[in-house]
């Protein structure tokens, strides 16, 4: 991303590969910026585009809608799963996959889960749970795993009109809602014994500007955590540089040097990251130490936020159906 700043008028140009999106401050600055750049490159200029790099962009009054209907619909033509079947959720509450106990190598749920990344990652956070935890085991596809990626497949071209909205707003707090899940790969048998080896916990992260949404994420943790608390420990200082970097866009394009809001529902974590000493606790706080840091200098302030209202609980863990769409609605519409 290429940043000019003329007199107080910003504007930005984003450039993939040989397709560029820009974004003008004033007429001013477009006509200028289009004539350095025809001055040096053959280039096409659409403007009010409708798309980008596969992204569907609409507009109306005060708000831009992104999504991949187009690429929903021919993902699920390709799959031949665009057959309508009232799929309410990407993935069944409460859901435990068991993998296939020999390694094996499947090319058709290969071609699933690569069709399924671009839309989780781009425009539907919705199904980033779901579509990560069906990514860990492509070495060990069953029948049964690969109907669950079907299911993500019809939910969304079921739901293929739902898009991430940009809407026009005043305030400048950049909100942030970071989860864990503690090892939810771990169960226990009637007789009381551990079943299964997984031990790694779920992190989840969701960035709000001017109550937008503008980044999200979900991941596997690589190291194992003895705790709740030091599975949300890890998920925030394993976050904490998408946390920050807004804030230094901001810093940048408007001088802003408000403290990014972190919503953590859990209290001994928000605890420990203010600066709260335990013992039981000092083999994290090395974790913590780039949190403490950042709230330190201003530049991240936590606060507590109840469990029904952490937004991130929706990309660590699948949710009964009246959860998943309370959710949803912050997310998509």
């Amino acid at each position: 991303m290429f940043v000019r700043n003329s007199n107080g008028s910003i504007s930005l140009l984003v450039i993939y590969v040989n397709d560029a999106l820009c974004v003008f401050g004033s007429e001013e600055d477009k006509n200028v910026t289009i004539g350095l750049l025809e001055q040096r490159f053959r280039i096409e200029v659409r403007m009010d585009p409708t798309s980008f790099v596969g992204l569907e962009l609409e507009r109306a009054e005060g708000m831009i809608r992104i999504h991949q209907r187009r690429y929903i619909e021919r993902m699920a033509e390709m799959f031949s799963l665009n057959n309508e079947n009232h799929v309410t959720t990407p993935m069944e509450p409460c859901l435990k996959i068991e993998k296939s106990l020999t390694q094996n190598t499947d090319r058709e749920f290969r071609r699933y889960i690569g069709a399924l990344l671009r839309v989780s990652r781009f425009s539907r956070p919705d199904v980033a749970f779901a579509v990560n935890k069906s990514s860990q085991f492509q070495e060990y596809v069953t029948p049964e795993i690969k109907a669950y990626a079907r299911r993500i497949i019809r939910y969304l071209f079921n739901t293929r009109y739902l898009a991430v909205k940009y809407r026009s707003a005043e305030e400048q707090v950049i909100r942030v809602f970071c989860d864990a899940s503690y090892a939810p790969n771990i169960t226990y048998s009637e007789t009381g014994e551990q079943v299964g080896t997984d031990c790694y916990s779920i992190s989840s992260l969701l960035v709000y500007h001017r109550g937008n949404l503008v980044n999200w994420s979900t991941k596997r943790r690589s190291i194992v955590t003895t705790s709740t608390t030091a599975a949300e420990i890890v998920a925030i200082s394993g976050n904490i540089d998408a946390i920050l970097i807004p804030r230094e866009v901001l810093l940048k394009l408007y001088n802003e040097r408000k403290a990014v809001l972190l919503y953590e529902d859990n209290t001994s974590t928000t605890k420990v990251c203010n600066g709260s000493q335990n013992k039981k606790m000092r083999h994290v706080l090395i974790k913590a130490a780039a949190v403490r840091e950042a709230i330190e200098q201003g530049e991240i302030c936590m606060e507590n936020v109840d469990r029904d209202h952490q937004l991130a609980d929706l990309l660590t863990k699948s949710v009964s159906s009246e959860k998943f769409l309370r959710l949803r609605n912050f997310l998509v519409e």
